[in-house]
């Protein structure tokens, strides 16, 4: 491998990027829409276990969650996904989405839907508006520090 060929693959790595192209979740490169979509897809990736979509969380973390109150904490923010991933074929749909952010903020708001099975199979639509605001850490990692979310009123589309 030739010397700029090996910067290039090592400055990749640095900054998170696969070979492939794929963004490391909660490294520098991050960008807000894929920091979301990875906390969006560890929902549906277990089952009746949020230690996956909680340590997207720093460990002192506020969830002002749609289903509860406010949530202090990366432990009892997991005890909540550890509850709400029980639900059958829990996914997110995003309706719309903005976001923005600098070096060592970011953030990202705008309208969900949470999709489930029912206890009787049918399904369930929970429309939801969110804010999301990550900070990276010393080790340069982002994690949701701040995540509002909140049924929509019956009149927002």
């Amino acid at each position: 491998m030739s010397p700029i060929v090996r910067r290039g693959v090592l400055a990749a790595l640095a900054a998170g990027v696969c070979l492939t192209g794929a963004v490391t979740p909660g490294h520098a490169a991050s960008t807000p829409r894929s920091l979301y979509d990875d906390w969006a897809a560890s929902l549906s990736q277990t089952r009746c276990d949020g230690n996956l979509t909680a340590s997207r969380y720093s460990k002192d973390a506020v969830l002002l969650a749609t289903f509860k109150s406010k949530i202090v904490g990366r432990k009892k923010i997991r005890g909540y996904f550890d509850h709400l991933t029980c639900n059958e074929n829990l996914r997110v749909a995003t309706n719309w989405f903005r976001a923005g952010g600098n070096h060592g903020i970011k953030w990202a708001t705008g309208l969900y839907t949470f999709k489930y099975d029912s206890d009787t199979g049918g399904p369930v639509e929970v429309p939801a508006r969110f804010t999301f605001v990550w900070h990276r850490n010393s080790q340069g990692e982002w994690r949701i520090v701040n995540h509002q979310s909140s049924q929509r009123p019956k009149s927002e589309g």
